[in-house]
């Protein structure tokens, strides 16, 4: 479940503090619409939850964006007939002057900026947290150039002693390394042979293991193709005979609910249902030729 559930799930339960917590992790998340086109603050209108649309307000949750129905947050609020959820929008958030110019001010729109005045959006406060973090910026630069002075008088002491130390290490290491060398030189062709054949079996061991975890794989996926493939076969069969055998048992039912044709009484009733159901297929004078049952 990824965080667009996550936030949908914890606005349709009426969970304040966890749609609180997720948008301090992503505040981006209340741009995300689902299958329908309905953001968070849509699901907010829908079951008038005024904890909930707050903090989304107090996100930045734009008012005006349309579902796939062409709905406003405000839109649906006040279809619901949610009042006070239908007022908390409005008096937190600022009408746009120039698009609302010239109509009623009842009908004004009120999904352009954020009233800043009723509610401290996160935006703001992020804004004003860096203005914070810049001045503690600077003031720990000024306080870094108050201690270069002394900072530079510390590399000059330290490099006078390093020149010293250098000195006597340069001349302890060219005696280490002269004895070292002596040494050296039989152990090192061993020493790359062995490094050389141990990197040869690793690199065939892993390369081993890589083609046996794709054959593995590719025949754990055509066996499981293949059970599929019986599965619906045999799911398809089912559903076959059971249609043929309802339509074969309804037939018979309903042949057997009637009157038997091969008794005398009942032979007039068929003879009425065939005159009504067919014309006769010839005529003679007073005679009628009819078919029954297909055969004249």
């Amino acid at each position: 479940m990824d965080a667009e559930e996550e936030l949908f799930i914890a606005v349709q339960l009426s969970h304040a503090s966890a749609v609180r917590d997720i948008l301090s992790q992503n505040p981006d998340l209340v741009f995300a619409q689902d299958d329908k086109g309905d953001q968070a603050l849509h699901l907010a209108a829908k079951i008038n939850d005024l904890d909930v649309g707050r903090i989304l307000v107090e996100f930045d949750a734009p008012l005006g964006k349309r579902n796939y129905d062409a709905l406003t947050p405000l839109g649906l609020a006040r279809m619901h007939g949610h009042s006070e959820f239908v007022s908390m929008l409005k008096i937190h958030y600022a009408h746009d002057k120039e698009a609302s110019a010239g109509g009623d001010e009842s009908e004004k729109i009120f999904y352009k900026r954020i009233n800043l005045e009723s509610i401290n959006s996160q935006r703001s406060l992020r804004e004003e947290q860096k203005k914070k973090d810049l001045a503690e910026e600077i003031e720990s630069w000024r306080n870094l150039t108050k201690h270069k002075a002394a900072i530079s008088i510390q590399k000059m002491t330290r490099q006078r002693l390093a020149n010293k130390v250098r000195d006597q290490l340069i001349f302890e290491n060219i005696c280490a390394i002269r004895i070292q060398s002596a040494w050296r030189w039989r152990y090192r062709d061993g020493l790359f042979r062995l490094r050389t054949r141990s990197a040869k079996q690793i690199q065939a061991f892993e390369r081993m293991r890589v083609m046996r975890n794709q054959f593995v794989n590719f025949e754990y996926e055509r066996l499981w193709l293949y059970r599929a493939s019986r599965i619906l076969a045999c799911d398809v069969q089912r559903l076959w005979r059971g249609h043929r055998g309802r339509c074969n048992a309804r037939r018979e039912m309903e042949i057997y609910s009637l009157p038997d044709p091969k008794h005398v009484l009942n032979f007039d009733w068929w003879l009425s249902c065939q005159k009504e159901s067919n014309p006769p297929a010839r005529i003679w004078g007073i005679y009628c030729e009819y078919t029954l049952s297909g055969t004249p």
